[in-house]
């Protein structure tokens, strides 16, 4: 095959290639959302806070490099996609247990405002706290 996105298309189909390119820019769109709702405090802040702050910057950077030469070369089967993910999914759950740990809940707010059926107006989501 010429590269990895023709490789994994030709070998699982569509289907393969869209939960492919899911796992691929799914890790980099997650890791800039998780790095954006860290404490600025992180960046220089205790040993801890600041390797999990520095690894949710350099984890999409290691994923990007990773999508840019699998255009140029053949690395469907290769293991570092999924070390990288799981590295990832860890990080995430590192990051959810040093905020519990530092008495900081993990809070996410509705992205667009709802509507009330009566008013027509908009009425601010409650934010949602999410526990491990």
């Amino acid at each position: 095959p010429h590269n990895t996105w023709v490789e994994v298309g030709g070998e699982l189909g569509f289907p393969g290639l869209v939960l492919w390119t899911m796992l691929v820019f799914g890790g980099i769109v997650g890791m800039n959302r998780l790095r954006r709702r860290l404490p600025r405090g992180w960046i220089n802040g205790d040993r801890e806070g600041r390797f999990l702050y520095r690894a949710s910057l350099y984890f999409p950077v290691a994923m990007i490099s990773f999508a840019v030469t699998s255009t140029f070369l053949s690395f469907a089967w290769i293991d570092i996609v999924y070390i990288l993910a799981a590295f990832m999914a860890g990080l995430s759950y590192s990051v959810k247990r040093k905020l519990m740990a530092d008495g900081q809940a993990v809070v996410h707010r509705s992205r667009s405002p709802r509507t009330s059926p009566s008013t027509r107006s908009p009425v601010q989501a409650p934010p949602r706290v999410v526990l491990p």
